[in-house]
């Protein structure tokens, strides 16, 4: 019984802190999570079918119950959120396609520069409005953004965080006084 409770007890603490990085961390790998929690269920399971629980194992049962919901819930909710983006992103693709000077017949007749082409910038700027509560692209958007702007992995992500830190650039009000 002392080592039912003790599994309860890890089981518990696991799907807490699975709680706690999904509600935090804005990139995570779905599968794995859930994978994770079916092989936590199916650990409750075993001890619930022994039948040997006491008034602590039900409590915990409860809890890991309502855990296992939670973290279903938000990875419900944080994949159609990014099913959401991605779509998004394919009609700013589309749009920046319509454009009669297409910025891929441009690349082929301009020298390299070190800038951004308009239209790249175009698409980027439009991923970045689409996202700003999360910032941060995730592996199948970064992928979208690499071939509908023909930039490399790094420069994706670059633009993507630099856009972050614009947002979270802020001027304390004491030195804005002292600015202005």
């Amino acid at each position: 019984m002392a080592a039912n409770s003790e599994t309860l007890k890890n089981v518990n603490n696991r799907l807490l802190n699975q709680t706690a990085s999904l509600s935090a961390y804005p990139v995570f790998d779905p599968k794995k999570v859930e994978l994770d929690v079916e092989k936590s269920i199916k650990k409750v399971t075993s001890i619930v079918n022994s039948k040997n629980l006491t008034d602590e194992d039900k409590e915990l049962i409860k809890s890991i119950h309502t855990h296992a919901k939670v973290i279903y819930e938000i990875l419900s909710e944080r994949i159609s959120m990014q099913k959401v983006s991605v779509q998004s992103l394919k009609v700013i693709e589309n749009r920046s396609t319509q454009e009669p000077n297409s910025f891929l017949n441009d690349a082929a007749d301009k020298k390299k520069t070190k800038g951004l082409t308009k239209e790249q910038l175009h698409i980027l700027e439009g991923w970045f409005q689409e996202n700003k509560a999360h910032p941060y692209s995730q592996k199948d958007q970064t992928e979208l953004l690499m071939q509908t702007t023909k930039l490399t992995k790094s420069q994706v992500q670059n633009i993507s965080n630099r856009r972050r830190k614009e947002k979270n650039a802020k001027i304390s009000p004491e030195l804005a006084t002292l600015l202005s």
